[in-house]
């Protein structure tokens, strides 16, 4: 690997150049689909950062659809088309849960009217 840990005045947080240069990797062919990133460690110590810094800068390419991560698995560059099909199912569960949110959201404002309410007969019957 070229030399990223020389390089780590160039602004960028650990992670963002932990995400660069694997990117650079998979886009020059030099991991292929299906291969194993290194450890976090070995990734750690080459980019001249801590073990938890490396592991954001995968969760970045894992969130851009360019690396696979499965418990207990060193993570994988993606499949073409893998990665996209996963974004696809993450996208319609996010808008899921919003919808999920926001009617949850409107319950939950009724319910505190109904306490108000129920409150301030409580309240009014000075007891």
């Amino acid at each position: 690997m070229a030399d990223q840990a020389a390089e780590q005045d160039d602004g960028q947080l650990g992670s963002q150049r932990v995400a660069s240069g694997l990117r650079t990797q998979i886009e020059a062919g030099e991991l292929n689909p299906g291969d194993q990133l290194p450890t976090y460690r070995q990734l750690a110590a080459d980019f001249g950062v801590a073990v938890n810094t490396a592991m954001v800068g995968v969760r970045i390419l894992r969130d851009a659809g360019l690396v696979t991560s499965r418990p207990h698995a060193r993570p994988v560059v993606s499949q073409p088309g893998e990665a996209s099909a996963d974004v696809a199912t993450l996208r319609s569960e996010l808008d899921e849960l919003r919808t999920r949110a926001r009617r949850t959201s409107g319950e939950m404002a009724e319910i505190v009217r109904r306490l108000d309410h129920v409150a301030a007969l409580i309240e009014s019957s000075g007891e």
